[in-house]
């Protein structure tokens, strides 16, 4: 019977809380992204194949085990996130838009 080091545990455990802690993470990056002018929503949705793919790379890496269940629940989360993202995108880039033709309103 194989025992498990508790090294091992520690250090498979942490792994998972970061990677999913940064995952979760995915709005709050593309907030600051579209705030700073770095992204669009448009840009964001136009990409998207390329999020998903880089969405699936990232699953794969976090995910402890080897299983495909696993890897795929994980990617459903972190493409919601995308999604998430995506629509918080949209609403930094409308009040944008709303103040600045309030500025030029008056």
């Amino acid at each position: 019977m194989p025992l498990i080091k508790i090294d091992d545990y520690f250090d498979l455990v942490l792994l998972v809380i970061v990677a999913l802690g940064l995952v979760f993470e995915l709005p709050v990056l593309i907030f600051f992204l579209t705030l700073f002018g770095i992204v669009t929503p448009k840009f964001l949705i136009q990409n998207t194949k390329y999020a998903i793919l880089v969405i699936t790379v990232v699953a794969a890496i976090v995910t402890p085990t080897p299983d495909a269940v696993t890897m795929l629940l994980v990617m459903g989360v972190m493409t919601v996130l995308y999604f998430i993202g995506v629509a918080v995108s949209w609403v930094v880039v409308r009040r944008k838009e709303k103040r600045r033709a309030a500025e030029a309103r008056g």
